[in-house]
């Protein structure tokens, strides 16, 4: 099953604000959330990665960016006429402090 990452204006907005925050750890920031982004694109749904429902939510999810922060989306799933899944759509929503507490 394919999947398709939308990132919006707002989530970039997020994310260079972040950047700006975190100065010199930027870059290595950077690079841990375009790999994330990429491994969800290329994700096949066999549960192999640690996304987690946000709050308990039945649409938004979340997975570990790095130690420190993660991704928070919105998991849409599109069907084909017959009514079986054909394809994924992760809507990018934000990025928080990791906090184990409301995992």
């Amino acid at each position: 099953m394919d999947t398709i990452v939308h990132e919006s204006r707002k989530f970039y907005r997020i994310v260079n604000a972040l950047c700006e925050a975190l100065d010199d750890e930027a870059d290595l920031f950077a690079d841990n959330l375009c790999d994330l982004m990429e491994t969800l694109e290329a994700y096949k749904w066999d549960d192999t990665l640690p996304i987690t429902p946000y709050h308990g939510g039945r649409y938004k999810h979340q997975c570990p960016i790095d130690a420190e922060f993660i991704l928070v989306f919105k998991k849409r799933v599109e069907h084909d006429r017959g009514g079986l899944p054909v394809r994924v759509h992760l809507d990018l929503l934000g990025i928080e402090r990791f906090n184990p507490s409301r995992s």
